[in-house]
């Protein structure tokens, strides 16, 4: 399969993937604008990314058709070890949430993604992993209001 197809394909997926949020979403309630419901924020993030999907994959399409690309197979193999280690982490980050709390679940994930997947410094995954974590929890619990898990230790 060469690498236009790929791209396609992700695209297409992405595009799907965001219409089954949309509608998961929409089942949950929207809400209304001055009292938001539980899906209207996962809708919104739908919506967008589904737009995004379509102008990329709309945009490779005419890339493939405007320049006659040769379908050529990609020259970099796909790393497994990096996507089981990264769904590995997700995974365990759901299960995980509700008992360990959102901000050191995020911490640790954060963390492992970075240094264990990314490759980078422990240093690096520590400060970034921080960051990561305070703006998500900005983000949410101050920004949004939304109750996150406290977790085991309370935070």
């Amino acid at each position: 399969m060469g690498v236009v197809n790929k791209d396609i394909f992700s695209k297409i997926f992405m595009m799907l993937f965001a219409i089954y949020i949309s509608i998961e979403s929409y089942r949950l309630g929207l809400g209304k604008w001055s009292m938001p419901g539980p899906g209207y924020f996962p809708f919104i993030a739908g919506v967008v990314l589904g737009t995004i999907s379509l102008s990329l994959l709309v945009q490779t399409l005419l890339k493939a058709s405007l320049k006659s690309l040769k379908l050529t197979e990609p020259t970099e193999r796909l790393n497994w070890q990096n996507i089981i280690l990264t769904l590995s982490g997700m995974l365990t980050y759901v299960f995980l949430i509700n008992w360990v709390g959102f901000v050191l679940c995020t911490f640790l994930l954060m963390v492992f993604l970075i240094w264990a997947v990314g490759r980078r410094h422990w240093s690096i995954a520590l400060i970034a992993a921080g960051s990561i974590t305070l703006a998500s929890y900005l983000l949410f619990e101050v920004l949004l209001d939304a109750q996150l898990p406290r977790g085991f230790l309370g935070f």
